[in-house]
């Protein structure tokens, strides 16, 4: 997908500004090392880029200021490239923690395919994961319904459907 490096960045100071470092669910992905915030968001989006992608929401009167994203990454190359800064402690909970445990409730309330499916362009089906409650307020006024969460450690994560 083309898209610039103004762009990424804007990305960027858009997910530093919209997830907030006292976050449980924030912290544990940088290995509790709030310094690396900025690398995490940008190896996310890179990883989007090259193997996934990255949809932008911008004002409708001038295109050029973003206002939110969505991200789907099936390659996740640029993702496991930052993981492996990380400590080994963090590496470990990637490894053992946050990934099995995510792809088993994706997996439980999506079917084996339904992750993969909902990156699909043109598929009118979207599936979302939010770690708080106010992010999935957002996505239910914008009519998504939760299918089911869990805790990983102790943060939430939840699973939203555009389908019943």
């Amino acid at each position: 997908m083309g898209i610039s490096d103004d762009q990424i960045e804007q990305l960027v100071q858009l997910c530093l500004r919209a997830y907030t470092p006292a976050e449980t669910s924030v912290k544990n992905m940088v290995g509790g090392d709030l310094s690396l915030l900025d690398g995490f968001f940008r190896a996310s989006i890179r990883a989007g880029t090259m193997g996934g992608g990255v949809y932008v929401a911008t004002e409708e009167s001038d295109h050029n200021i973003i206002r939110g994203m969505a991200l789907w990454d099936d390659q996740q190359r640029e993702l496991h490239a930052f993981i492996s800064k990380l400590s080994p402690e963090a590496q470990e909970w990637h490894r053992k923690t946050y990934v099995p445990e995510f792809a088993n409730l994706t997996e439980k309330l999506l079917g084996p395919r339904g992750k993969i499916d909902s990156w699909r362009a043109g598929s009118s089906k979207l599936n979302v994961a939010a770690t708080n409650e106010l992010n999935v307020g957002i996505y239910r006024r914008l009519g998504f319904q939760v299918k089911g969460s869990m805790l990983v450690d102790d943060f939430p994560v939840f699973v939203l459907s555009n389908e019943e």
